[in-house]
């Protein structure tokens, strides 16, 4: 649950590019998936966030680190694969990629749900199919609130995503 008010989830509508059988994360437990869809109006808020939609965005690893340096360690060691006693050294830095551009999915997914930041971000629907136990998401004219980004976006520096006038709880 995020925050008191809203649940959101990431998954496709692509079953080809699931990793498992259930995109949204159904798998790790398909009945409390198949109550949560069956009875989402009974939600404050249910916002679904494709995989493929969080991965159009890109933030520079150089604006992480101004933004927040143990996010960059972080990123450096997760989406660089740098070793830990590399980082705890020195050795290895974010100058050492000064043009890397990683995906953080969360943190979009964060962003598109609660705020207006991205530029050519629409509100769709779904609707759920029980595909012989796999639940497929299927578009839709009305249903469960979908999230999807129009284009790629690159985050030079992350905070200008702070700017205020941009930074507000989106509109449902």
């Amino acid at each position: 649950m995020l925050g008191e008010y809203s649940q959101y989830r990431q998954g496709t509508f692509n079953p080809a590019l699931n990793l498992l059988d259930n995109s949204y994360n159904i798998a790790l437990n398909p009945g409390a998936a198949k109550f949560v869809f069956a009875n989402y109006r009974e939600l404050s808020s249910l916002t679904l966030v494709p995989t493929d939609t969080t991965t159009k965005v890109e933030y520079s690893l150089v604006g992480l680190r101004d933004l927040s340096p143990s996010v960059a360690r972080r990123a450096l060691a997760f989406n660089c694969r740098v070793e830990p006693v590399e980082l705890i050294t020195g050795s290895i830095s974010v100058d050492d990629f000064p043009h890397r551009r990683i995906v953080l999915a969360d943190l979009t997914a964060f962003l598109l749900v609660f705020t207006e930041v991205f530029e050519g971000s629409n509100m769709e629907f779904a609707s759920v199919v029980d595909n012989g136990g796999q639940l497929v998401l299927e578009p839709s004219n009305s249903g469960i609130s979908v999230i999807r980004l129009s284009k790629n976006t690159v985050v030079e520096n992350p905070r200008d995503l702070l700017n205020h006038d941009r930074l507000y709880r989106r509109k449902g």
